[in-house]
């Protein structure tokens, strides 16, 4: 029997992408070119990239829910060397007019393979250097404060405006001031990037969306889940119009945590 088979995918009448697949999961690369074309909506054509090509800012579209609830915007650098700069804004309100903190998270993340599991999507690792939090008013510090875990340094509390360090690839095993917050990234696991074209409007720009895997409705369970689906996407900041209702404290607040 063969041990190398061959999946071909039909993208369109003149084109085709041929994905080897051996018995063990193959890693994915750049090599393989491979851009699967899945449909196309109201004069759209959906164009999903694999692996994904995720080099650049990606940013949220509007004010994201998570359960808890939680109200945040998102903006995500990917640099070519596969490290990254991830940036969470909180805010009290759905509206996300009212910030409350902010996480700066810095590491690296790599595509491994295309998800058994999910189709289109591409499963990655991730590696985390360090976690910072900007308190942005008086309440948000104090609420802070009774979530850090005991190991956490208590003469040094989150103060309104200064960085606090939650957590550090440097320091010693054991300390990880993230626990509290039931921090956790596994929303790197899984990829899918989409590319979208506009038939009949050569003059404008092509979209990408970036997928990232889905969050655990329960906080405590989030450090451990392996997601099976997808966030809201994130919309790459080369088209400007997309940082309209948040545009004001999205700007503010990176250049604030940035500074630290």
């Amino acid at each position: 029997m063969l041990s190398v088979y061959s999946l071909v995918v039909l993208i369109s009448s003149v084109s085709v992408c041929v994905l080897r697949v051996r018995a063990d999961p193959v890693l994915l690369d750049q090599s393989f070119g491979c851009h699967s074309r899945l449909k196309q909506l109201h004069g759209q054509q959906v164009t999903v990239l694999m692996p994904p090509n995720i080099t650049g800012h990606w940013v949220s579209n509007s004010c994201e829910v998570r359960p808890g609830p939680e109200f945040l915007t998102r903006s995500y650098r990917f640099n070519p060397d596969h490290t990254f700069a991830a940036l969470q804004f909180y805010y009290e309100d759905r509206d996300c007019s009212v910030p409350s903190y902010s996480l700066l998270i810095r590491g690296s993340v790599r595509p491994l393979q295309a998800s058994w599991l999910v189709r289109g999507g591409t499963v990655c690792e991730y590696h985390l250097s360090r976690v910072q939090l900007l308190c942005h008013g008086p309440a948000a510090a104090t609420l802070l404060r009774t979530l850090l875990p005991p190991d956490c340094d208590p003469r040094r509390p989150p103060q309104p405006g200064l960085a606090y360090e939650l957590w550090d690839e440097r320091w010693a095993a054991g300390r990880d001031c993230t626990r509290g917050l039931r921090f956790s990234m596994q929303e790197l696991r899984l990829m899918r990037m989409e590319r979208r074209h506009h038939h009949g409007d050569a003059e404008r720009r092509a979209e990408e969306e970036l997928f990232l895997g889905d969050v655990h409705t329960e906080r405590a369970q989030r450090r451990l889940h392996q997601p099976s689906g997808y966030q809201t996407p994130l919309r790459s900041a080369k088209v400007r119009r997309l940082l309209h209702m948040h545009a004001l404290h999205l700007n503010v607040l990176a250049i604030n945590i940035e500074r630290v």
